[in-house]
């Protein structure tokens, strides 16, 4: 299985593939990126190439999470305000 990051529609981080042993696989993937706050957008995707059925599980059911997480970063400069 893969994970991966797409912003504006374009895959710029990806981790895998990984192979679990028991069906199930646990990821991650992460950056640090410059958007410019005004219609920048972030997707997270997965996929499986194991050529059966497997779930992607959300939620709080059996442990399991798919989530995502933003944070704002930007520079401030003492006397100079932001920038």
């Amino acid at each position: 299985c893969r994970v991966a990051i797409y912003k504006n529609g374009g895959a710029v981080r990806h981790n895998g593939p990984f192979q679990g042993s028991a069906g199930e696989a646990f990821m991650s993937v992460s950056d640090v990126m410059e958007m410019n706050g005004v219609d920048d957008y972030l997707e997270l995707f997965g996929y499986h190439e194991a050529g059966v059925n497997r779930n992607f599980l959300g939620g709080g059911t059996e442990g399991a999470y798919t989530w995502l997480t933003a944070i704002h970063l930007r520079r401030y400069v003492v006397g100079e305000g932001d920038i």
